[in-house]
């Protein structure tokens, strides 16, 4: 732990020792740690330079008692703190130094292509993890990237989503994986018609496809500038199309004004969104068709919906999708099925 804070990892470990006894000689130590006598000197007079440890003498004797952990925890901590906001200044000026540098160096500094699906992965990987925020239009194919990338789209804090519904076309398992790759704090629409793949980190850098004759995957990044805010503006309108896409139990609404009728009508749900077939919603859930399709009627019966369509737009109205982080079965969505107002079908 205390490597995280500018220590040795040789110092650390002796730290680690010195604190679990009262005081320690050189050649305590040097059997403590498999060194030699001379080395523990060295590395115990090291600890005193890093007001780790005192020195003091016993009946002519030298030995070396460890500063508290929480005195010494709480310097070091602030020392870091320190080195890393300096560390941060200078990011900063280097970064608007850069900036500077793209804004006289004109409008070719603005585009990098980038091919390759090795170089592909590295660029997105650090996009990725400095990123605060992704936004992000999903659609197959999945060329150099794969489905579980593309949902996993980076550490961000804030990831929003929009998927194609061909991306849930034919395959009974998408939904499942999606399950198991998005994280809390995650938040995923469905669009009828996503025209394009696309991903926008932090606002300022864009990824764009971009097709070769070659069939090597390729994109367009965009550093800033007209483009990276016209991607945004055309991320935020789909957005503004998009049904929210319930994968987890929490991203559904709870509450008597957000009554949903059960933990298998929202499966249902969320798969119909996507676009699937009855077929495919029974093969998902390991029911027959029948079984779909009654439940179906039943939600549209409880919604007053005649057709599928006014039942998506009756539980957008009712506020049953909630467009909230996803996130884990909470005693809400529990609550919620154990008072379900319709009744199972087997």
């Amino acid at each position: 732990m205390l490597e995280g804070l500018g220590l040795p990892a040789g110092l650390a470990d002796a730290y680690a020792h010195l604190v679990t006894v009262p005081s320690v000689a050189p050649d305590e130590m040097a059997r403590a740690s498999g060194t030699s006598t001379d080395d523990a000197v060295t590395m115990l007079a090291a600890l005193e330079q890093h007001a780790l440890a005192s020195r003091s003498e016993f009946g002519g004797e030298v030995r070396w008692t460890a500063v508290p952990p929480l005195l010494t925890g709480q310097r070091l901590l602030v020392e870091q703190a320190s080195r890393l906001l300096e560390a941060q200044r200078e990011l900063l000026a280097l970064s608007e130094s850069h900036q500077r540098t793209v804004r006289a160096g004109g409008a070719e500094h603005l585009v990098e292509v980038v091919v390759g699906e090795a170089a592909l992965h590295a660029q997105l990987s650090r996009l990725g993890e400095a990123a605060q925020e992704v936004l992000a239009l999903v659609k197959p194919p999945f060329v150099a990237v794969s489905f579980s990338d593309d949902a996993a789209l980076s550490t961000a804090p804030i990831s929003r989503v929009i998927f194609d519904h061909a991306v849930f076309a034919d395959d009974y398992h998408t939904i499942e994986r999606l399950r198991q790759t998005v994280r809390p704090g995650d938040q995923l629409r469905v669009h009828p018609a996503v025209p394009m793949r696309l991903r926008v980190y932090d606002q300022r850098v864009g990824v764009l496809p971009l097709v070769r004759h070659d069939a090597q995957p390729a994109v367009l990044l965009v550093h800033s500038g007209g483009l990276v805010t016209l991607a945004v503006e055309f991320f935020e309108a789909m957005w503004r199309e998009a049904t929210p896409l319930p994968v987890g139990d929490a991203a559904l609404g709870s509450g008597a004004e957000r009554r949903w009728p059960g933990i298998d009508d929202r499966r249902v749900f969320g798969l119909l969104l996507t676009g699937a077939t009855d077929a495919t919603i029974a093969h998902q859930l390991g029911r027959s068709e029948r079984w779909v399709q009654r439940r179906v009627r039943l939600m549209m019966d409880e919604a007053g919906a005649r057709t599928r369509l006014q039942l998506g737009w009756e539980a957008h109205r009712r506020g049953w999708l909630v467009d909230e982080p996803t996130g884990g079965r909470s005693s809400a969505a529990e609550a919620d099925e154990a008072a379900s107002p319709l009744p199972p079908v087997a």
